[in-house]
């Protein structure tokens, strides 16, 4: 119901627009308290994060792919590769996320050389070494097992693999972490017989096969061994060193630079660095100024808690400060939902998940909507109605 101000004189109007002023301190607070809160996360949170769960259906992606790729190039040879690529994966279970953080993002943009840049892969990346660690383990096994079964002669292209158990060689895995290589390599030898019986061999202890076998075995645990230390990281020098251009030489070079992210900025070209120095500073400065709008508007609400007209205006927030939200955080998943209607992605890409800390801005200025519309406007209205009385009093 309207107050009728007509009625009102001129003391009591001053009075009243006194009063309603007054209850625009509790929203100013919370204003204030919103505006906080946005700028911080803004500055402080992840602006982006991108990731892809890697398991055996991962692997079974990737495979598809590489087959399909097969078809066209490579033939039944490279048609087993993926297969084999994929049994690899098969106990895999772990997510490999890439996280961008705006203040690293303004060190490389606003540095503008190798070493900004350096950081902010470093940072962005800096959670995948433990990533490639646990992958790395779980690789181990099915690793072994492919070499072993290679070189005694399995017939890997006709064979279902997914039925091939490889936990065969758990225990060899287990002495070789802690380092007891003669343990590890009978427990190897034990695991030999059982093993290639899945594939209807069988080798006699001394037999040429039976001691390429064993070569297999040593080269392979020589290769992750570093400074007399075994290690299932080093399974990156093991897979790099497999075969020239073959698929698992790849996967090597590339878990190699996620053990070492840092390093990726050094294989850079000056071209190429530059740009990334220009779209680090083209972020920063989008960053730095959504902060800085919702920064005034948190120093506007303190001040108007204490200033007599305690009215804030707020059009400047929600002109532009939807930005980041949509940007980085709802946009991505939806171009990612709709871009398959218009061209085709491959399945590794449509399996990746994006996040990040912009949603929490959002919020904010969902929540700054609801307070400006139904506690704010209100008042407002009514501040409106008993100055343009006072003006009629005084006309």
């Amino acid at each position: 119901m309207k107050n009728d101000y007509s009625m009102y004189a001129p003391e009591q109007l001053q009075g009243e627009r006194r009063k309603l002023h007054r209850k625009l301190i509790l929203p100013n607070i919370f204003i204030l308290l919103i505006s906080l809160v946005a700028a911080a996360s803004l500055l402080f949170g992840q602006l982006l994060s991108v990731s892809v769960h890697i398991d055996a259906q991962f692997g079974e992606t990737v495979a598809q792919m590489m087959s399909e790729q097969a078809g066209e190039e490579g033939g039944a040879d490279a048609e087993a590769a993926a297969n084999q690529y994929a049994f690899l994966f098969k106990d895999a279970d772990a997510d490999v996320t890439i996280s961008l953080n705006p203040l690293d993002i303004m060190t490389a943009g606003f540095d503008g050389g190798r070493e900004g840049v350096k950081k902010l892969f470093t940072s962005a990346l800096g959670g995948l070494s433990d990533t490639v660690a646990r992958l790395s383990e779980q690789i181990l096994p099915a690793m072994i097992s492919v070499s072993v079964a290679g070189t005694a002669g399995a017939d890997l292209e006709n064979t279902d693999l997914e039925n091939i158990d490889t936990s065969i060689f758990t225990d060899t895995i287990t002495k070789l972490n802690d380092q007891d290589f003669e343990g590890a390599r009978t427990e190897f030898k034990d695991g030999i017989t059982p093993f290639l019986q899945q594939f209807g061999i069988t080798l006699v202890e001394g037999s040429e096969e039976y001691n390429q076998v064993m070569d297999t075995y040593d080269s392979l645990v020589d290769e992750m061994t570093v400074d007399g230390e075994f290690s299932t990281t080093n399974i990156l020098t093991a897979m790099g060193g497999s075969g020239e251009g073959t698929e698992e030489s790849g996967m090597g070079d590339m878990l190699a630079i996620l053990s070492d992210p840092g390093t990726f900025a050094d294989q850079l070209d000056e071209e190429t660095l530059q740009t990334v120095n220009l779209v680090c500073t083209c972020l920063s400065v989008f960053v730095l100024m959504q902060a800085a709008l919702w920064a005034i508007l948190a120093l506007f609400a303190l001040l108007h808690i204490f200033l007599p007209n305690k009215k804030v205006g707020m059009w400047y927030v929600k002109l532009l400060c939807w930005l980041p939200c949509f940007l980085f955080f709802i946009a991505p998943p939806l171009a990612l939902a709709v871009a398959p209607n218009f061209v085709e992605l491959p399945a590794v890409v449509s399996s990746l998940a994006f996040g990040g800390m912009t949603f929490i801005s959002g919020i904010c200025l969902l929540v700054l909507w609801l307070i400006s519309i139904f506690w704010c406007h209100p008042i407002k209205k009514r501040i409106k109605r008993c100055t343009d009385a006072l003006r009629a009093r005084r006309a």
